[in-house]
């Protein structure tokens, strides 16, 4: 009997998820924080519902001397 993972049984009924790394925030110094997006799909990969934010997290960047802050999706 062949057996599924859960990543391909979510790919045949639906109910997978298919994420992104944005940027969400750069304070010129070096400092990011970078925010993990995801967004649902059907069994066809299509789009369903909202994207939405599944974590955020801080890490080195360039210098580049000019804050900026990403607006919210």
């Amino acid at each position: 009997m062949y057996k599924l993972d859960v990543a391909e049984a979510k790919t045949i009924v639906g109910g997978a998820e298919k994420c992104w790394v944005s940027t969400y925030s750069n304070d010129g110094k070096g400092n990011c924080v970078r925010k993990v997006v995801c967004h649902s799909v059907d069994k066809h990969g299509n789009p369903v519902g909202s994207e939405y934010i599944k974590s955020t997290y801080s890490e080195s960047c360039p210098v580049t001397g000019r804050p900026v802050t990403y607006p919210k999706p």
